[in-house]
């Protein structure tokens, strides 16, 4: 009966620190993939062409790492603000806050879900990378 007890208890510490360590937005950086059938694997990519959406997946898991976006028209978050965070939020948590912001350089944290992003713009505007933080 203890044995049983312990199980239970291990169980549902795992579940709350992978609840509160992934994401739970399917697709999302911190999520596990979810493989679409217009997905292409390279390696440890999954790259949606349609949407010009490349995923990277961490070495050992599933779970994505970054998100690369491919965007038709160059963007300047200062000018386009909006439309650069219809980018960027699908991917991220919904609580996630702008914490920091230097040039074509952000960082993001969501308290729910302890993660934290950046998010650069480089390509001239035109390559967006949200990738998953460790904190030191």
């Amino acid at each position: 009966m203890g044995f049983l007890i312990s199980v239970r208890i291990n169980y549902r510490i795992c579940q709350l620190y992978y609840y509160n360590t992934h994401s739970a937005k399917e697709n999302a950086v911190g999520s596990p993939i979810t493989v679409q059938d217009n997905f292409k694997k390279l390696d440890n990519l999954y790259r949606d062409d349609d949407a010009g959406i490349t995923y990277c997946l961490e070495e050992t898991t599933k779970i994505i790492r970054q998100v690369i976006i491919e965007l038709k028209v160059a963007i300047d978050p200062d000018i386009d603000g909006e439309f650069f965070r219809e980018h960027i939020d699908p991917f991220m948590e919904d609580d996630a806050q702008q914490e920091k912001h230097s040039i074509q350089t952000y960082t993001f944290y969501s308290k729910k879900r302890d993660l934290h992003y950046t998010v650069d713009l480089t390509g001239e505007g035109k390559l967006i990378y949200i990738t998953k933080e460790y904190p030191d």
